[in-house]
């Protein structure tokens, strides 16, 4: 495993920042290892899949008018995650996208019901309705649309997780 290690440290030594996206195939022992006294270590988040410099060079890319097979190709990116970025820094803007987090993003019932009624009746597409309603992913809306379609108004409501805490 060490050796593994060092291979990999090696290899993000040799080519820098861009293929410190590398990293989100070690595990988070191993991550942890790596980050400690590494010059990019403040890039590097376990739980989002690509480092903030990474985020920083798509928009940078994006503003820049180039296309998606471009874009791709500089970040070594697949063509579906530049589509979902593009898409998700349309809908929420430049801070928003930047500011990501990995917690899971939580939204309103009021904002949900808003954007499901309207691609359900028409009024809006369902990439009018992400930007209209600040909704990150496609695939959330798709969800909620599939939920309300199921078991209407009241599928939408958020429900409590986890274990119940026992007295």
């Amino acid at each position: 495993m060490t050796s593994c290690l060092t291979r990999k440290l090696s290899f993000l030594q040799c080519w820098g920042v861009k293929a410190f996206t590398m990293v989100r195939k070690l595990s988070r022992a191993e991550a942890a290892t790596l980050r400690d006294g590494h010059p990019h270590a403040s890039d590097l988040d376990l739980k989002i899949r690509h480092t903030a410099s990474v985020r920083e060079a798509f928009v940078e890319l994006v503003d820049q008018g180039l296309g998606r097979k471009r874009i791709s190709h500089e970040l070594d990116l697949s063509i579906y995650a530049v589509r979902d970025w593009q898409r998700m820094y349309e809908a929420l803007g430049r801070e928003q996208f930047l500011d990501l987090t990995p917690e899971r993003t939580s939204y309103p019932y009021e904002t949900k019901l808003a954007a499901v009624h309207d691609v359900t009746e028409g009024r809006l597409t369902r990439a009018e309705a992400l930007k209209k309603h600040g909704i990150a992913h496609p695939a959330t809306l798709t969800r909620w649309i599939k939920l309300y379609r199921a078991g209407g108004d009241e599928a939408l409501v958020e429900k409590k997780r986890g274990r119940r805490k026992h007295v």
